[in-house]
């Protein structure tokens, strides 16, 4: 046992709290809290638009789509996601695709643009 400074006796922290196993953790490991906290910080992001969509920046979107997306999947019907799953699909796709933050953000606002139903498909 050790002692503190007055001298008396104290009991170390571990032998009153025993350690928890993996089990009996609380529902959500901290990378999931810190996850569910990213996605729900992008999701709020990208409901912040600051400037609508021009035909200008629509077509770049488009195009990048077709570079970066379309290279290696089929078009996904963004409306048949919740919100909650596409906004994690589009950050994992994000990094995957290693898009750069203007590219992102530029791809999420015309993808959502679209889930709104104000452009068209990507043919």
């Amino acid at each position: 046992m050790a002692t503190d400074c007055q001298g008396r006796t104290r009991t170390p922290l571990r032998a009153v709290i025993p350690p928890r196993r993996a089990a009996e953790c609380a529902p959500y490991p901290p990378c999931r809290i810190l996850r569910l906290f990213c996605a729900a910080l992008v999701a709020a992001a990208s409901l912040v638009q600051a400037e609508p969509l021009t035909l200008k920046k629509v077509g770049s979107a488009r195009k990048m789509y077709v570079a970066k997306c379309a290279k290696c999947h089929k078009f996904y019907e963004p409306k048949n996601y919740s919100d909650a799953d596409w906004t994690r699909w589009m950050g994992l796709m994000s990094q995957r695709s290693k898009l750069k933050a203007e590219q992102e953000s530029l791809l999420r606002s015309y993808l959502e643009e679209y889930r709104a139903g104000r452009v068209e498909k990507v043919k």
